[in-house]
């Protein structure tokens, strides 16, 4: 069913508001079709199309994954967190939840809040993908681990952050429908091109573009247009094209170009860095729960964004192996942190960057280094490739005096953010 941009806005509303109504235990179809202006039965069909889920089906979704959330972040009573979403007693939150989920709550409580938390799980939008593929009825979903094969069997060097990406945000893939049937991997095989589709609280969504056809680039592009983006789309293309080619494309659709953004990824290939030699009185440890006070001290410190969530997580689940932490300190005082998010898919195993802060009093080149290298020690210490997209910009070798290139790593390839309207 192909929805009108008028009617999608309505769909839009009726998702806000069950989306604010998580503990209205009354809440009815009836109230939501009527708060976004519909008539009941035709409600029910549209949002069934548009979103992949019937209306209180969705109701039900949401405040059991918010539940969830709960049950992996506090130690809160069950019954209490029942109550914030509608529940009136244990045992119908209970009942609903192992429907969902299938455990109870307090099972679901003690397995999943010593496992990582991924953004599919707690922040991604599950109608992101459905609404996207009701615009355009020729677009077929492919699993996305059939994505993620297909991306690892290309060059998994190359296109491993795509693919461990495509896993940790849960994105729903699409490609376009060449009417010649077969599975959906013998589908994007032929095709060579895909979208990948994310959603955010609030409605917005982010899309990731592989191509191996880049003169689709502009078609594709136009096609993303109708919907609420955050930012630009990634576009990722199977053999690296210049940025004047990019534009060329784009221009040829029709289409104004508002941003090209160069995003160079490398990897790091070599040998085991030596261990790290600080100055006397320096030393280095991975963050746990008793360090919060530190990490505290360090963000009042700090300013800004504060201490990253750190406390948060140190606090709730301190074994966690996705997000790590390693604090830089000078006697007991924390001075700098580095960030280490190791993720996962399909046997491939890497790095997402190694990000570091210094409180500013303390900034130091030869500081920034020795952290960085001890990350990357960290990384391949525990198995994973090291893999770096953000150390390239002026600001950071400004700050660090480096970049990964100059630590060892080779570039490997180069993804855009891009952002067009329509011409004039």
């Amino acid at each position: 069913m192909s929805i009108q941009s008028e009617t999608k806005s309505m769909l839009d509303k009726a998702l806000d508001y069950i989306r604010s109504q998580t503990g209205n235990e009354e809440l009815t179809a009836g109230d939501i079709a009527a708060h976004a202006g519909f008539c009941d039965d035709y409600f029910n069909k549209l949002f069934s199309a548009y979103t992949g889920f019937r209306v209180m089906e969705y109701a039900r979704f949401y405040r059991l994954r918010r539940a969830a959330y709960l049950l992996r972040i506090t130690d809160r009573d069950i019954l209490d967190i029942a109550l914030d979403f509608g529940y009136t007693t244990h045992e119908s939150f209970a009942r609903a939840f192992k429907k969902q989920y299938a455990m109870n709550p307090a099972e679901y409580r003690e397995t999943m809040q010593k496992k990582v938390m991924t953004w599919a799980e707690t922040g991604a939008d599950a109608t992101a993908g459905k609404r996207f593929a009701s615009a355009y009825p020729t677009l077929r979903e492919i699993p996305r681990d059939d994505a993620i094969e297909y991306l690892l069997e290309r060059n998994s060097t190359k296109f491993g952050y795509d693919a461990v990406t495509l896993a940790w945000n849960g994105s729903f893939v699409y490609a376009e429908d060449d009417g010649l049937g077969g599975t959906p991997a013998e589908l994007l095989a032929r095709a060579g091109d895909f979208f990948a589709v994310d959603g955010y609280p609030g409605g917005e969504m982010y899309f990731h573009l592989h191509l191996r056809h880049p003169e689709k680039l502009g078609r594709y592009i136009r096609m993303l247009l109708p919907f609420p983006a955050n930012g630009h789309a990634g576009v990722s293309f199977a053999e690296d094209i210049p940025e004047e080619q990019i534009r060329f494309l784009l221009e040829k659709e029709g289409l104004a170009v508002k941003e090209i953004r160069a995003f160079p990824a490398a990897v790091y290939l070599g040998e085991l860095p030596d261990p790290v030699v600080l100055p006397e009185g320096y030393s280095f440890h991975e963050l746990t729960e008793a360090d919060i006070p530190a990490v505290q001290q360090w963000g009042e410190k700090r300013g800004g964004s504060g201490d990253w969530g750190l406390t948060r997580e140190l606090h709730i689940a301190p074994e966690m192996k996705a997000d790590h932490a390693i604090g830089l300190f000078r006697g007991e005082t924390l001075l700098g942190v580095t960030r280490i998010c190791l993720q996962e898919t399909h046997g491939l195993q890497l790095n997402n960057c190694i990000c570091s802060d210094i409180l500013r009093e303390h900034r130091d080149p030869a500081l920034y280094r020795m952290m960085y290298q001890n990350g990357m020690r960290y990384v391949m210490e525990h198995g994973y490739l090291p893999y770096e997209d953000m150390q390239f910009g002026e600001d950071t070798v400004e700050r660090e005096g480096f970049t990964a290139l100059d630590m060892g790593y080779v570039q490997i390839h180069t993804a855009w953010g891009i952002s067009a309207a329509e011409g004039n």
